[in-house]
């Protein structure tokens, strides 16, 4: 996986982080993994539930597939680290981004690897008003299926 980035990433990176108007957008879940990734936020059980799915789900990331088998993240850096968007869904990249947006469907487990080795953080759910950040630290205990570690930070 390559990193990419661009005056077209880091505009969609602005808008990722701040949206049009600078404020998140209504959360509506659309399926069962939205709905326990609502109720994470203050329901212990619900967050190792979510962990649980979430690493067998399919989700949705800002990139595009090259030649072969190699792909490229939009990502951006911040005073942190260097970060990526992850979306729960098909309808969540569509309310977020901007039509036209290109993005790889692929399971989050494949995808956290991926970013923990380039020392990436995923923002699951940017631009929404429920979204974590996690860190290569977090990646690792998901990918050790150790859910009741994972802290993550809510932007």
């Amino acid at each position: 996986m390559k990193k990419y980035l661009s005056i077209m990433a880091l505009l969609v990176a602005t808008q990722l982080v701040y949206g049009e108007e600078k404020k998140p957008l209504k959360f509506n879940p659309t399926n069962e993994l939205e709905v326990l990734f609502a109720e994470s936020s203050t329901n212990t059980e619900s967050r190792i539930q979510f962990w649980t799915q979430l690493m067998n789900a399919d989700v949705f990331v800002l990139g595009d597939v090259g030649q072969g088998t190699n792909a490229t993240l939009n990502t951006w850096t911040s005073s942190k680290d260097e970060a990526a968007g992850v979306f729960t869904s098909f309808d969540k990249i569509n309310e977020a981004m901007p039509k036209g947006t290109k993005y790889i469907k692929l399971k989050a487990r494949v995808i956290f690897q991926s970013m923990k080795d380039e020392n990436l953080s995923p923002i699951i759910n940017p631009r929404f008003e429920h979204q974590i950040r996690l860190n290569v630290d977090d990646l690792e205990l998901l990918l050790k299926s150790e859910y009741s570690k994972v802290t993550g930070n809510i932007p």
